[in-house]
């Protein structure tokens, strides 16, 4: 049908699943004019149902990919703060033996150690940065 591949684009899988049964209980409904009332809510009762257990599914569904991307997410930012660590470690030894240190390489360093400290760095770089900080400032370019 037309409004599932719509759906699918806009919502994905998760989306048509519960739409697709929010049209089941419409039909449901659209029968049950036909049935006495007692009928009528048994079979909105079940229709009802069958939807809690739907959206219930789809929210599982969602939890799990949401613990997922939690997951990448902190091994990212592991990966960003080693990453960082190594760099900023490399260019302030660099910075040191060269005895000297430009304005904006200074600024950007300090930047990265920001963003190093941001992920949970644990202050290992204190130390290098402290003597980084001490070195005469050389003219830029």
């Amino acid at each position: 049908m037309i409004h599932e591949t719509i759906i699918t684009g806009l919502f994905g899988t998760l989306g048509v699943t519960l739409v697709t049964c929010i049209f089941k209980l419409l039909e449901k409904r659209a029968d049950n004019r036909n049935e006495t009332k007692a009928e009528a809510k048994k079979a909105r009762d079940e229709s009802t149902q069958e939807i809690k257990e739907t959206i219930d599914a789809v929210g599982a569904e969602l939890r799990e990919e949401i613990a997922e991307i939690k997951a990448e997410l902190m091994a990212q930012k592991d990966t960003d703060r080693v990453i960082l660590q190594d760099r900023v470690a490399w260019l302030a030894r660099s910075y040191i033996s060269k005895g000297e240190i430009k304005i904006s390489e200074l600024a950007s360093l300090g930047e990265m150690h920001e963003k190093y400290k941001n992920t949970g760095g644990n202050g290992a770089l204190n130390a290098l940065m402290t003597r980084v900080h001490a070195l005469p400032i050389k003219e830029e370019d």
